[in-house]
């Protein structure tokens, strides 16, 4: 016996089904799922993160604003470049940037090294995986 599914759990249902069905189309289970792990690491790694997606007294454009991409503070971006001197093992010179296009995230160059840990290039690799291109 199947039940009507209600409100914001409903909605979710919803996704999720056309979710799986577009990736059994297209047979990409094993990116889809990837990219889910890593949304899913994305949001247990950041309270914030988290806290915003789920808030339901905040609009989507809220949410949007809210993530959009902004100088680091002080004390973050010495904190990255501690991190990243103990990484590479050597002192390092940042250079800041905004990049409103990234979305929210960074990419961290260090000499021919590149992470890039953007929301946009995660939206993208997802994108690619549902249309089976990935």
């Amino acid at each position: 016996m199947a039940s009507e599914a209600t409100g914001v759990s409903g909605i979710a249902e919803r996704y999720a089904a056309a979710l799986f069905d577009l990736a059994d189309e297209r047979r990409t289970f094993d990116e889809v799922a990837s990219d889910l792990r890593q949304l899913r690491t994305m949001l247990a790694a950041s309270v914030d993160l988290s806290r915003l997606v789920r808030s339901p007294i905040l609009t989507r454009g809220e949410q949007g604003k809210a993530i959009a991409a902004r100088p680091l503070s002080e004390t973050q971006l010495a904190l990255l470049s501690d991190q990243l001197r103990r990484s590479a093992g050597r002192r390092v010179s940042v250079d800041a940037r905004v990049d409103p296009g990234l979305i929210g995230g960074m990419i961290v160059r260090v000499g021919s090294r590149m992470v890039d840990g953007s929301i946009k290039s995660k939206l993208q690799r997802l994108q690619l995986a549902m249309k089976g291109i990935g």
